[in-house]
């Protein structure tokens, strides 16, 4: 069975550097910030262009995963590599 792990951390804490690594030895690797995460407002679930110097921008806007398309990503790439 096909063995994945998530890193998770802070900004600054290594994530990016540790998928390099990975990527460099054969692993898939997938960055959640490019193209499964996006900004939404967090009453109207909205999806937001990132514009954070409008005017109440801040307060309302929510960076959010979109779990079903990583999962649909997922079940794609099984039989890939691992």
């Amino acid at each position: 069975m096909a063995r994945r792990y998530l890193v998770t951390g802070v900004a600054g804490s290594g994530k990016s550097t540790l998928e390099k690594l990975f990527k460099q030895r054969g692993y898939v690797t997938i960055d959640i910030d490019d193209g499964f995460a996006r900004w939404r407002h967090a009453t109207t679930d909205e999806l937001l262009e990132y514009t954070p110097d409008k005017d109440g921008w801040h307060e309302v806007a929510e960076w959010v995963v979109d779990t079903d398309a990583l999962q649909r990503f997922l079940l794609r790439i099984q039989m890939i590599v691992f």
